[in-house]
């Protein structure tokens, strides 16, 4: 599953990483909120629904 969606998954780290930058840097909030809206709606909704998969396979795995 992570395989399948290697992209957003890639592309929600780089837009993590670039936003925590930004807040050691003490950026303005709405530079924060610029690079937070590469990410459309449905991309956030689908990492939502992956994230939420993914911790279930990881506790049926323990």
């Amino acid at each position: 599953e992570r395989e399948r969606h290697r992209k957003l998954i890639d592309k929600r780290d780089k837009v993590d990483a670039i936003i925590h930058s930004l807040r050691e840097q003490n950026a303005e909030e709405d530079q924060i909120k610029e690079v937070e809206d590469i990410l459309s709606p449905m991309e956030k909704e689908q990492i939502q629904k992956l994230d939420a998969a993914f911790r279930k396979i990881d506790l049926a795995q323990l």
